[in-house]
């Protein structure tokens, strides 16, 4: 599994731990769940042994036939990411901060009376495998 995607499953866990709602790998979210996945990013600094300082966008996107319930449980994730009081380290990798980058807001109203909210959080990570 490439580093990107080792780190999503580990956002996906951390956020699964803030909320009782079901959370799924995926940009769009089922109804009354929350989907999260990659957006953009890349390489911040390049050390001479390869390894990298990282820093990627993951969107966290939730819909919900309760709006206050939806906007409830993406700031419970937001809070939880931004405020953990440790990150993943393993020999592969390092997650060192998480910061939102959009917060939770209102993106529209889908059938099914479906509350669509869309937001965003920074991942920064040391990526410890050089070349």
């Amino acid at each position: 599994m490439d580093v990107y995607a080792a780190v999503l499953e580990d956002i996906i866990a951390l956020a699964r731990g803030a909320t009782a709602l079901p959370v799924f790998k995926g940009p769009m979210p089922a109804d009354n769940a929350v989907a999260i996945d990659l957006s953009a990013g890349g390489s911040d600094a390049v050390m001479l042994s390869r390894a990298t300082i990282e820093s990627v966008d993951i969107v966290i996107n939730g819909k919900h036939r309760d709006m206050p319930a939806i906007r409830d449980a993406l700031g419970a994730i937001h809070r939880a990411l931004t405020r953990a009081s440790a990150y993943p380290n393993n020999d592969r990798y390092q997650l060192y901060a998480v910061t939102t980058a959009r917060a939770p807001c209102y993106a529209g109203r889908e059938p099914g009376d479906q509350w669509l909210f869309v937001s965003a959080v920074t991942v920064r990570f040391y990526d410890k495998q050089g070349g």
